[in-house]
């Protein structure tokens, strides 16, 4: 039993220095599919280390990651990162996240950010859903895209 726990903790240790030296890149090489193949427990490793860094870049980095994985928790944590950050980069790249990882289910989540304070914030929601409605021709995007176009002071 302990040499399971003792073996499962060396295997998350590792996927934590594979992610780490992943994210450090400067020039980033990985693909949803890289992503994909470091297996179902990547999405609990990079959350943990998420809550570890103050790191913008790898905080961005680590949101993005999780686009890539079909995990409710995953999901909720891009959630809920995206509304607590307060700076504009980690929401922008948030926010980002949601359009690649969900398109348009979650247009709804990602319109909330057209009406944000920070004009940056409003532009990204906007250009995110953009993005969704090329893909999905969905009515409801258009609706919220009108809606913005027509406030939209910046």
């Amino acid at each position: 039993m302990l040499s399971s726990t003792v073996q499962a903790s060396m295997t998350e240790e590792k996927l934590e220095e594979i992610i780490q030296f992943k994210i450090s890149e400067r020039h980033p090489t990985d693909t949803p599919d890289w992503w994909k193949r470091l297996g179902p427990d990547a999405p609990k490793v990079i959350m943990s280390m998420y809550g570890r860094t103050k790191k913008t870049y790898e905080q961005i980095r680590l949101l993005s990651a999780l686009a890539w994985y079909d995990d409710a928790a995953a999901l909720e944590f891009i959630k809920a990162q995206t509304q607590a950050a307060t700076n504009e980069t980690v929401r922008s790249a948030g926010i980002r996240t949601m359009g690649f990882s969900q398109g348009a289910k979650e247009a709804d989540f990602i319109a909330k950010y057209l009406s944000h304070a920070d004009p940056q914030t409003r532009l990204t929601a906007a250009k995110t859903l953009k993005r969704i409605d090329a893909a999905a021709a969905d009515q409801p995007i258009k609706d919220h895209l009108e809606k913005w176009k027509k406030s939209e002071k910046t």
